[in-house]
């Protein structure tokens, strides 16, 4: 599974921020703009090398997106 990069941040200037510095480190990166989305991304590609997040994130926030990950059996 390539490494990549989940930025889970609703504010879409950090967000683009951060998936610039992402890839700049050599990961393929990827964008979820709350935390639901990124339910369905790594349930699509698997646990992120990298979790970059803003804890108060919509519909899902960080802390529930973290317990999910956590019971997660590729995280």
């Amino acid at each position: 599974m390539p490494r990549y990069a989940l930025i889970a941040e609703p504010d879409p200037h950090r967000a683009a921020s951060l998936l610039a510095l992402a890839t700049q480190e050599g990961l393929e990166g990827t964008v979820a703009r709350d935390g639901a989305e990124a339910q369905e991304q790594v349930r699509q590609r698997g646990a992120p090398t990298l979790l970059v997040m803003d804890l108060a994130l919509p519909r899902v926030d960080g802390f529930a997106l973290l317990a999910w990950l956590r019971g997660r059996p590729d995280a």
